[in-house]
């Protein structure tokens, strides 16, 4: 409760590369930035390498000094046995891994994306 939209595919660059973020949101009640991303294969360790390096990247570039540091949500459709240890073992510190059973949370991004880019 109390999130806000800030953008999808949040570019940041950094070097010459771009990165984006799935969707960069913004909470006014806890006052802090949340990264989200979207996997639809296995989560891997990679991917929480992923997300801590955008969650780092906006609490340096992007809070103000009144905001928290920013929170990392992942939703994917799977993980692997270590990473579930290490989410009930609260070691990922600021990052929530939400699994989805279904291809509703799809339907309703993809519905999103077709409203967003294709409706006249």
């Amino acid at each position: 409760m109390g999130f806000s939209f800030v953008a999808d595919e949040y570019a940041i660059k950094v070097g010459g590369n771009y990165n984006y973020i799935d969707f960069l949101l913004y909470n006014y009640k806890y006052k802090c930035y949340a990264v989200v991303e979207l996997k639809t294969i296995k989560l891997r360790k990679e991917n929480i390498g992923q997300i801590k390096y955008y969650m780092n990247y906006i609490d340096k570039f992007e809070m103000s000094e009144s905001d928290r540091n920013t929170i990392g949500i992942i939703i994917s459709r799977k993980m692997t046995g270590l990473l579930s240890s290490l989410v009930q073992m609260n070691i990922l510190y600021r990052l929530s891994i939400k699994l989805y059973k279904n291809s509703l949370i799809i339907s309703c991004i993809y519905a999103y994306y077709l409203i967003k880019y294709y409706w006249p």
